[in-house]
């Protein structure tokens, strides 16, 4: 039975391609189509047992139905295919998708998506397309929106948006868009907070993001102690200055009672109602006190006269160097502003004495001068002083020294001696010599009393600021001849201080010759025998020494004889040779004897 049929349809976008076919091969003549039920379109005239037939002119995208027929040669039968259905190609050109993102908080922002053409499905990502969202349409399919929260602040995310063509399901991704959150405002600079200052005040220049309504807490720490805590703080970028409460102001003192200052650490914190926003922005700025504002307050002071020998002589109008007792009776000072009282100080030259009293016993000035500054000061536990001062006249003074001495016997052997001294004192005010005075003790005895040298006289010649005195007699005092004494003398000045005593000796009396009961000495006191000699002996001739009884014939010195002198002693005479210096060594001694006139070696 003869049938045509339709086979390998080809569609494109505005037309199809296909085969008409016999079955068996007969030939047909006439070929035409009808589509979607329409007129017969003829497409092949000639006689064949198969026909290819284009169809243009289509919609894309569209679906069609089409039927062909044809007339069988030589018989002239009409020959009909069944109805074939067939579809354009639909238009694979993506959409074009945009992507915006506004809105922005510091936890948020709205993600917009557009496209040119009507879309099915709409997605969005925020970390460059990793990860992908659905987000809802517009009615017509060509927009969709989604507000993104749960976000981190001052942070940046990479946003994109995609979506499928409802007409070819062909899918068109957006361009990445960087969006960032709104971060924490930020503190960028800190003044210097002076913390004594009646009311404190804190500048500080910050960065707020506009618009957001972010509060704001302010820290003052101390290392990890917070100390001062300021809340609600509101306002624009750009320079703002709080001031502190008599509370905060308080506490941030008494963090700092022993220190004049601090290195502070301002910590920002952002709120957006009781949510912190970001991190933490923080500088650092000089937390501190002031000498004018923190120093402590004293009203008086008081001095006197301790050493009462000074008080005697001057009265307590003056000072005197080196001597005085100097007692400062300080008033009760305040500590301001959380110090406490450290010390009191007295400084008077460059010497300074301190005490944790109010009173302080400076002792004696070492440096003297008309009208001298005194300065009385008070310090706190910070190191800040209140100095208040005075001045006094301060005497020049110094302890009396004897410099010169002299003594000696008359003619060197009496027993009557003459001494001259002199010493000197030192005080501005004028003479200050009290007494000069002596003390003897024998050489076989202990000291005696002191005894007044009177009269001394002032005399020129002393060092620059000093004045001397003179005791010059020549009948001073009667000592033994026959004994050395030590001396002593001092100066008393009218303060009653003593120079250092100085000691010096008197020799024995030495007389050239002297004569004891049938002795005689020769430089000697007390002769022992016939002849005592001190010194050397030097003998011209032959001196004989009778035998009639023994004696001894001493010759002081170190050598017994001189030149080629011989000593001549009798028969049975003892002969005592002198002492020699230790080591002294004898090389001969010769002898001669009258009795028989020779001489022993």
């Amino acid at each position: 039975m003869s049938s045509i049929y339709l086979a390998n349809f080809k569609p494109a976008l505005t037309s199809v391609t296909f085969l008409a076919d016999s079955s068996p091969a007969e030939l047909y003549t006439y070929w035409s189509y009808s589509l979607n039920g329409g007129s017969y379109v003829p497409f092949y005239e000639g006689s064949t047992y198969r026909a290819n037939c284009t169809i243009t002119g289509l919609t894309e995208g569209t679906t069609y139905t089409v039927k062909v027929r044809a007339y069988l040669s030589g018989v002239g039968t009409l020959y009909y295919t069944t109805t074939y259905s067939f579809s354009t190609l639909k238009n694979q050109t993506p959409p074009t998708v945009t992507c915006s993102v506004t809105s922005v908080t510091h936890n948020s922002f709205k993600i917009t998506g557009t496209a040119n053409y009507k879309c099915k499905t709409w997605q969005y990502s925020i970390d460059d397309g990793s990860t992908w969202t659905a987000m809802t349409a517009a009615a017509n399919g060509k927009s969709a929106t989604v507000t993104k929260s749960g976000l981190s602040a001052d942070t940046t995310y990479k946003v994109k948006v995609r979506a499928t063509r409802t007409y070819n399901d062909v899918r068109g991704t957006s361009s990445r868009v960087t969006a960032t959150t709104i971060g924490a405002s930020t503190l960028d600079s800190v003044s210097t907070v002076t913390a004594d200052a009646s009311t404190v005040s804190i500048k500080f220049n910050w960065t707020v993001p506009a618009g957001t309504g972010f509060t704001h807490t302010l820290r003052i720490k101390d290392g990890g102690t917070t100390v001062v805590t300021v809340t609600g703080l509101t306002g624009a970028s750009g320079s703002k200055t709080i001031s502190l409460n008599s509370t905060q102001r308080t506490a941030l003192l008494n963090r700092m009672p022993n220190k004049k200052s601090f290195t502070g650490t301002f910590e920002l914190e952002t709120l957006d109602g009781a949510t912190r926003v970001g991190s933490l922005s923080s500088k650092t700025a000089t937390v501190t006190t002031t000498e004018a504002n923190s120093r402590p307050t004293m009203t008086g002071f008081t001095n006197s006269e301790e050493n009462a020998k000074v008080s005697a002589v001057v009265g307590g109008s003056y000072y005197v160097q080196n001597l005085s007792d100097i007692k400062v009776m300080c008033d009760d000072a305040t500590a301001q502003n959380g110090a406490s009282i450290s010390k009191y100080g007295v400084k008077i030259g460059s010497r300074t004495v301190e005490s944790g009293s109010t009173t302080v016993n400076f002792g004696a000035p070492a440096q003297c001068g008309a009208n001298y500054l005194i300065e009385v000061y008070v310090e706190d536990s910070r190191g800040y002083r209140t100095i208040l001062d005075d001045t006094k006249t301060i005497g020049c003074y110094g302890i009396p020294q004897v410099l010169e001495w002299q003594t000696r016997r008359k003619d060197s052997v009496g027993e009557q001696t003459a001494l001259r001294v002199i010493g000197i004192t030192r005080y501005s005010a004028g003479a200050t010599l009290k007494k000069a005075e002596y003390r003897v003790k024998p050489s076989d005895g202990g000291y005696g009393a002191w005894t007044e040298l009177i009269p001394t006289t002032f005399v020129s010649g002393a060092p620059a600021g000093w004045r001397a005195y003179e005791y010059n007699e020549i009948d001073w005092e009667v000592l033994n001849a026959y004994k050395s004494y030590t001396v002593q003398i001092r100066y008393q000045d009218i303060f009653d201080e003593y120079s250092s005593a100085i000691a010096f000796t008197v020799a024995r009396g030495i007389p050239l010759v002297s004569f004891r009961d049938g002795k005689i000495g020769i430089n000697q006191h007390d002769p022992q025998v016939a002849l005592d000699v001190v010194g050397g002996l030097l003998v011209d001739g032959s001196p004989v020494v009778k035998a009639s009884k023994t004696r001894k014939l001493m010759i002081p010195g170190p050598t017994w004889a001189v030149g080629t002198a011989r000593l001549r002693i009798d028969s049975g005479t003892t002969f005592y040779y002198p002492y020699l210096p230790a080591g002294t060594k004898i090389k001969k001694i010769s002898i001669y004897f009258a009795s028989d006139s020779t001489s022993r070696t």
